[in-house]
């Protein structure tokens, strides 16, 4: 099991222990006092109701924790179920796109190298983590109901879960040698990786993947709920976890860790999921109307109607808007 998936339960756990009584003085703090209540009377809302366009137009469901729950038994399933290749069955690189950009890009001394490794790591934690701590402090802070807290949680956990499932199928079935595999080749003390299995799990790139999906969401977040108030704020939050997504990415090709073709890949795995997924399935559902057309009423409204008449048969369109 990855670290990051590891960090991730943790988390989540930590959500289900200590938040019900978060939640408890959440409420009780939130109860309108005598003056708010007035005010309310008078046309006002008190300050900590959450408006509606933060909340996800769409709450969890029984599906969506089912899906969840079968995503994570898939997810321990590849984790454990089986065993990483022992050798490669993808040795080439791309043409014209993986030599060239490895030949740019990668560090010229092994310690450098590995300083770039550890440095992404770093940067890989951050970016995961993230999006799980913001949906649990940032609505917190902003007084708004456990509810969110619990919606956004989840969301995280199945996109979290999907990205992996994305991720360590190709790593476990497909096999394909990292560019530093090259490198031993020519020279064994290339790397402190030589000669680890590890070296056959270059596609693509787990580590550019799992972090920009964790940055995609955390920009979902941002831009939908609003946890750090809206803004300047949570457009910061936003470019922050893209920030530490990029230094991820190009970290692994600093180290010659991936192929360029293998973080490219990442890029779009990491933002469909990380982006679109509770983008699309919780904050607009691409099969429902959005709040917009909700608020302004049902819209146009149109019909074919037969008309009949003498020596003529026909139809009209009629609409009103």
């Amino acid at each position: 099991m990855t670290l990051s998936t590891r960090i991730t339960a943790a988390l989540f756990g930590l959500v289900v222990v200590v938040t019900p009584a978060v939640g408890r003085a959440q409420r009780a703090r939130a109860a309108p006092s005598a003056a708010e209540s007035e005010g309310a009377r008078g046309g006002q809302q008190p300050a900590r109701l959450l408006r509606a366009e933060h909340a996800p137009v769409r709450r969890f469901e029984v599906v969506d924790y089912l899906a969840t729950l079968a995503a994570t038994g898939v997810y321990y399933a590849i984790e454990f179920g089986l065993d990483s290749p022992r050798g490669a069955e993808w040795t080439k690189p791309v043409p014209v796109l993986d030599e060239p950009t490895r030949d740019l890009l990668m560090l010229g001394s092994r310690e450098a190298r590995q300083i770039a490794d550890r440095g992404g790591d770093l940067l890989w934690y951050s970016a995961t983590v993230y999006p799980v701590l913001l949906s649990i402090a940032g609505p917190l802070a902003q007084g708004r109901s456990f509810d969110q807290v619990w919606q956004m949680s989840m969301m995280n956990l199945q996109v979290f879960m999907v990205a992996s499932i994305l991720v360590r199928i190709p790593h476990k079935l497909l096999g394909r040698e990292r560019p530093d595999a090259v490198g031993c080749r020519e020279n064994p003390d290339h790397s402190v990786n030589c000669g680890s299995v590890n070296q056959y799990v270059s596609f693509f790139g787990g580590h550019a993947a799992i972090s920009i999906t964790g940055a995609s969401l955390a920009c979902a977040h941002h831009q939908h709920a609003q946890p750090l108030g809206g803004g300047l704020a949570d457009r910061l939050g936003c470019a922050g976890a893209m920030a530490a997504a990029g230094g991820v990415f190009l970290s692994r090709l600093f180290a010659d860790r991936h192929w360029l073709s293998d973080q490219l890949v990442s890029i779009v795995v990491g933002f469909g999921v990380g982006y679109g997924l509770p983008t699309l399935l919780y904050y607009k559902p691409f099969w429902r109307p959005s709040r917009e057309h909700r608020s302004n009423g049902p819209g146009p409204r149109h019909a074919i109607v037969p008309v009949v008449s003498r020596g003529h048969l026909g139809a009209a369109w009629l609409a009103t808007f």
